[in-house]
C-alpha cells in the first residue's frame, strides 16, 4: 500500500549518484507527506562490511526544500524575481495545449524569449526561437545571452543541449505545470508551481513583471537566422525534407519518428500555420510508431508521419489498419538504407564494424510496401515537388520516399553549421 517504491542501485564514488540518491531521498520524503499523505519504500543497498569511513567528516548534502510543490502563484515574489532580469520561458512537450495567444503577448509585453519544442506546438508565433540544439551546437549563443531565470513548461524537451546548457551556467529554474512535479531529471529546479499552465501565464501577464528590454531581441535574431538559412536551401535532403513539413494542410496532425527525424524537426520545422505535432518519446524507441500514427489519423481529416526506413520497416504491418478504416494517412520515408543518426556518434569511427552493427542497412524496397498495402506512391527528387505534395490533401493510405545517404546526411547537418556560424560572424 506504499504510495511510491525506489530501488537504488548499488552507488559508485561518482559525484552525480550523490545528488541523485540526495534528489530521490527528499522527493520520496515529499510525496509521503503530500496529501493523502502515506507511507512510502526506499530501498538503498549497501556495500559490506556496513562500516563507515571513521573520522572523516560528514558528508554535505544541500536540501532541495524547493522541491515541494507550490499550490498558489505568489506573484510578490514572482515579479521581484523576474523584474529587469533575462528571462526565457523554455516550451517542452506539453501534455496540455497552453493557449498560444499567451505566450505571444508575453512575449511582445512582458519581453521573453520562448524556446519552443517541437512537440510544444507553439511555433510559429513572434518571440518564439527556433532550432536551439542547432544553435547551442554551433555555439552562437554566447554568454551574454544565458539567461538569468528559466520558466519551464511541459515535460523534457527533446534538445539535450538545452538542459545542459541551463544546468552548466547554474541557471535558476521555475518549472511550471500538474504534469511535471517529480520529473526534474536533472536535478537544477528552483522553484516548482503545481498549477495549470494557462493559469500561470494569465497571472504573469496580468502582473507588474518586467523582464529585461533587449533581452527578446537580441535572442530573437538567432532563430531568424535558422529560418534564413532554410528558406534559400533548394537541394533535397533529410534537413530539407522537415522543413517542408511546414507546408501540411492546416489543423492536420503530424506525427514524427525518434531518432533523427525527430531531432530535424526540433531543429528545422517552422510551421506555416496551425499544424499538430506529435511523438512517442522515453524508451519506447521505434515500437509501434506507424500504428501510433495511425491512431492519431482517427481524430485528424489528414495526418502525416515522417520516419526512417528502420523505423518505418519495424511496425510495416501496422499500415494494414489504413485500409481497413479508410483512414488518410501521408508516410514521409527518408531512406537512407540504415540508421543515420550513429553516423553522428562515436560509433562512426568503429570502421570494421559500424555497418554490421550500427548501420544495419536493409536493402529495403518503399515502392514494392506501397504495393503491398494498396499505397499511392511518390518519389519526389526535388524541395518544391515534395512540397507540392505535402500541402495538398491526400485521400487514403501514401506512402513518399525521400532518397538519402548517411555519409551525405552528416556534411549536410555539418554545412548548415559553417552557414549558421558564417551568418554570425557577418
Amino acid at each position: 500500500q506504499v504510495k511510491r517504491f525506489v530501488a537504488i542501485t548499488l552507488q559508485d564514488a561518482h559525484p552525480d549518484v550523490t545528488a541523485y540518491i540526495d534528489y530521490e531521498v527528499q522527493e520520496i520524503v515529499r510525496l509521503a507527506a503530500a496529501t493523502p499523505a502515506g507511507p512510502v519504500h526506499l530501498n538503498l543497498p549497501l556495500r559490506k562490511p556496513l562500516m563507515p569511513v571513521l573520522g572523516e567528516p560528514w558528508p554535505d548534502v544541500a536540501a532541495q526544500t524547493n522541491v515541494a510543490a507550490i499550490e498558489q502563484i505568489d506573484l510578490t515574489a514572482l515579479t521581484a524575481m523576474i523584474t529587469d532580469k533575462k528571462v526565457v520561458i523554455l516550451a517542452g512537450p506539453l501534455q496540455k495545449t497552453v493557449d498560444v495567444k499567451l505566450l505571444q503577448e508575453l512575449a511582445a509585453t512582458k519581453r521573453f524569449p520562448i524556446i519552443a519544442d517541437v512537440l510544444a506546438n507553439v511555433r510559429g508565433v513572434a518571440g518564439v526561437v527556433n532550432g536551439i540544439e542547432l544553435l547551442l551546437q554551433t555555439e552562437v549563443i554566447d554568454d551574454t545571452l544565458v539567461p538569468d531565470i528559466v520558466i519551464r513548461l511541459g515535460s523534457t524537451p527533446v534538445s539535450a543541449r538545452v538542459m545542459t546548457w541551463v544546468q552548466d551556467h547554474t541557471v535558476a529554474q521555475i518549472v511550471v505545470g500538474k504534469a511535471t512535479v517529480g520529473k526534474d531529471y536533472k536535478r537544477q529546479i528552483s522553484r516548482q508551481l503545481h498549477v495549470d499552465e494557462n493559469v500561470f501565464l494569465q497571472a504573469l501577464l496580468a502582473s507588474d513583471v518586467r523582464a529585461n528590454q533587449e533581452y527578446l531581441a537580441e535572442f530573437s535574431v538567432l532563430g531568424q537566422q535558422v529560418t534564413k538559412l532554410m528558406s534559400s536551401a533548394d537541394h533535397l535532403n533529410e534537413i530539407t525534407t522537415a522543413y517542408a513539413m511546414r507546408k501540411a494542410v492546416p489543423n492536420s496532425a503530424i506525427f514524427v519518428a525518434n531518432s533523427m527525424p525527430i531531432r530535424d524537426m526540433d531543429n528545422f520545422f517552422v510551421p506555416d500555420h496551425a499544424v499538430t505535432v506529435m511523438a512517442n518519446r522515453g524508451a519506447n524507441g521505434i515500437d509501434g510508431t506507424e500504428s501510433t500514427a495511425l491512431g492519431v489519423a482517427t481524430q485528424f481529416d489528414q495526418t502525416y508521419l515522417i520516419t526512417g526506413d528502420l523505423t518505418f520497416f519495424h511496425d510495416m504491418n501496422g499500415l494494414m489498419m489504413a485500409k481497413q478504416y479508410q483512414l488518410n494517412l501521408t508516410v514521409v520515408v527518408v531512406n537512407n538504407d540504415g540508421g543515420s543518426i550513429f553516423s553522428f556518434l562515436p560509433q562512426a569511427n568503429a570502421k570494421d564494424y559500424f555497418e554490421e552493427m550500427f548501420g544495419t542497412p536493409l536493402g529495403l524496397n518503399v515502392e514494392k510496401v506501397a504495393n503491398l498495402y494498396d499505397a499511392t506512391y511518390h518519389h519526389p527528387h526535388t524541395v518544391q515537388a515534395l512540397e507540392a505534395l505535402i500541402m495538398q490533401p491526400m485521400p487514403g493510405l501514401n506512402i513518399i520516399e525521400i532518397t538519402s545517404d548517411r555519409a551525405q546526411n552528416v556534411l549536410d547537418h555539418r554545412q548548415i553549421q559553417n552557414e549558421l556560424q558564417a551568418l554570425y560572424n557577418d
